[in-house]
């Protein structure tokens, strides 16, 4: 789906049939092309949410933050659409897919040491995620 919606047709708007109750989705630009720097934009949120409050402080938003750091999420598919002709520059669109998708009002994660509430079906802990060989089989990795 992110392969698919990654297009340089597409470049600057979101998905709105498959959003919502379904994927949560997660769309950076950016002139470089840089994936990690693309990632970083979405992690820099994180400096306006408050956890305790479960809030995103003044008009920031802290959408994209949330739905990458969502623990429920289990599945996640990212596409890029590298260097796209625009008037002024050569732009780059990063698009993911999450499931399932960050529920609003709900806190994201947690606190707590990593891993200690893994689901059952995770049979590991790397990197301080949970995983299982199911998942990682899929995956092909």
């Amino acid at each position: 789906m992110a392969k698919d919606w990654a297009t340089c047709s597409r470049l600057g708007t979101r998905e709105t049939n498959l959003v919502g109750e379904l994927f949560g989705q997660n769309i950076a630009l950016s002139p470089e092309g840089d994936v990690v720097g693309l990632l970083q934009q979405w992690m820099a949120q994180q400096e306006h949410y408050n956890y305790h409050n479960n809030t995103c402080a003044g008009n920031n938003t802290c959408r994209d933050y949330l739905q990458m750091v969502w623990a429920a999420t289990n599945r996640v598919g990212c596409a890029i659409a590298a260097n796209c002709e625009t008037k002024e520059r050569k732009i780059s669109m990063l698009v993911c897919y999450y499931s399932p998708p960050m529920e609003r009002w709900t806190k994201p994660y947690r606190l707590g040491e990593s891993c200690t509430k893994c689901p059952t079906e995770a049979s590991f802990c790397d990197k301080g995620l949970c995983g299982s060989m199911l998942m990682t089989n899929h995956l092909g990795t």
